[in-house]
């Protein structure tokens, strides 16, 4: 388990809060990117896994899987988007795409990919009205080697 996935582990059934997410698709929400979850260094590649809609409360509730991706990956992809952040931005950004030249895009479409295909295996599930604050985490069990090999 890398060094943040141990962090995250370690601070389940705690608060915790997502400071910055870079939401590479948009279906009524964020549903897939990279984010950052505070107090956690490192950063994360979410996909939606599921989802709830209009909960009793009368919320939205997803299921998005968690891998460990590449630390820096956000102000990264900021740069390669092209568009101009303050360093210190919080909440959820969802890039423009849109590019002056055709290498420039071929860039920043190289750096996702890459981005993506470096992300580790889906570590977690967290469930979230909002991407603002996690409602629960759950690590997801893996057997072992040898317990399926038993099988």
């Amino acid at each position: 388990m890398s060094e943040p996935e141990q962090r995250l582990a370690r601070a389940i059934g705690s608060r915790l809060e997502i400071a910055r997410v870079a939401a590479l698709d948009w279906v009524d929400g964020p549903t897939l990117g990279f984010l950052e979850i505070e107090g956690i260094h490192g950063a994360w590649y979410f996909r939606l896994l599921a989802e709830h809609q209009q909960t009793q409360d009368g919320s939205d509730s997803r299921l998005f899987e968690l891998s460990a991706a590449a630390p820096g990956v956000v102000d990264e992809l900021v740069v390669k988007s092209g568009e101009a952040r303050n360093p210190d931005w919080t909440g959820v950004w969802v890039p423009r795409w849109q590019f002056s030249d055709a290498a420039a895009k071929a860039a920043a479409d190289a750096f996702v990919e890459q981005a993506v295909s470096s992300a580790g295996a889906v570590a977690f599930i967290m469930r979230t009205g909002d991407l603002h604050r996690i409602a629960e985490v759950w690590r997801v069990a893996r057997p072992s080697s040898a317990e399926w090999a038993a099988k």
